[in-house]
C-alpha cells in the first residue's frame, strides 16, 4: 500500500502529463479501468476499496473530457454520423456492462498470424501506466514466434530534419511489437503519426508499411 500511494497522484494514462482538475481527482477517485487492470490482484483491490471507498467514476481521472463530450453529442454531429436519436448521448467511458468473453488474445494472435498474409503490429506509448508496454512486450514474446531482428531503434525527422529516437521495435516473423517514446495511453493525441518513420521499420524488418494490421 505504501509503495502504491506515491503514484496515485499521477495521471495514469501519461505519467508526465498535467492531471486535470489537480492530482486530487486522481488520488480521490476509482475509474473502471483502474478496477479492471488490478481485477486480479487481491491486494490492490483491497488497497483500492479502503483508500477510495465507492467513490467510482465513469469520467477517468486527469483528463479532460468537456470538448469532445460536447462536440460528439451535438445535434448536426450526430446526423453527420448516422446516429438514431434512440441511442444515448456519447460518454468516454459507458457505464455499459460489457460481457467479458476472452480473458486473453493469445489465440486470437496465433491465429492471424498462422495465415501469414497478414503482418501484426503491436505498439504502446512508454509512459502509459494504465497498459504498460512491457505488459504488451511480454504478451508477444510469448507468441513464440521466430526472432528477425533484435530490439533496436526506430526513427523520425524531427522539424530541422535530423533522425530521432521515435522508441524501439522487435521484429519476429509477421510481428512487430514497438514502443512509442513519450507517448502515453493516448499514442495519436500524444505523437500524431505523421511523422512516424514506418518506411524505417520496414526496411528493417524485411515488409512494407502497407502490409502491417495494427
Amino acid at each position: 500500500m505504501q509503495a502504491y500511494a506515491p503514484i496515485q497522484e499521477l495521471n495514469m494514462y501519461n505519467m508526465y502529463a498535467e492531471c486535470y482538475q489537480g492530482p486530487d481527482s486522481a488520488a480521490n477517485a476509482t475509474h473502471p479501468h483502474e478496477m479492471f487492470l488490478f481485477k486480479n490482484n487481491f491486494y490492490i483491490q483491497h488497497m483500492l476499496t479502503q483508500s477510495k471507498g465507492s467513490n467510482l467514476k465513469i469520467v477517468p481521472p486527469c483528463v479532460n473530457v468537456l470538448g469532445s463530450t460536447l462536440y460528439l453529442n451535438t445535434p448536426a454531429v450526430r446526423k453527420a454520423l448516422h446516429i438514431p436519436d434512440r441511442v444515448k448521448k456519447w460518454e468516454i467511458c459507458s457505464a455499459i456492462d460489457y460481457h467479458r468473453q476472452y480473458t486473453t488474445m493469445r489465440k486470437q494472435y496465433l491465429k492471424v498470424l498462422a495465415t501469414k498474409k497478414q503482418r501484426v503490429l503491436v505498439y504502446n506509448g512508454d509512459i502509459d501506466m494504465a497498459c504498460n508496454y512491457l505488459g504488451d512486450e511480454w504478451f508477444t514474446d510469448s507468441l513464440g514466434q521466430p526472432v528477425k531482428s533484435p530490439r533496436q531503434s526506430w526513427h523520425y525527422k524531427d522539424d530541422m530534419g535530423n533522425d530521432q529516437v521515435a522508441g524501439y521495435v522487435n521484429s519476429f516473423t509477421n510481428l512487430d511489437f514497438i514502443t512509442i517514446k513519450g507517448a502515453g495511453h493516448m499514442v495519436p493525441q500524444d505523437k500524431p503519426c505523421k511523422r512516424w518513420n514506418f518506411s524505417q521499420i520496414s526496411s528493417k524488418t524485411d515488409h512494407t508499411s502497407d502490409d502491417m494490421m495494427m
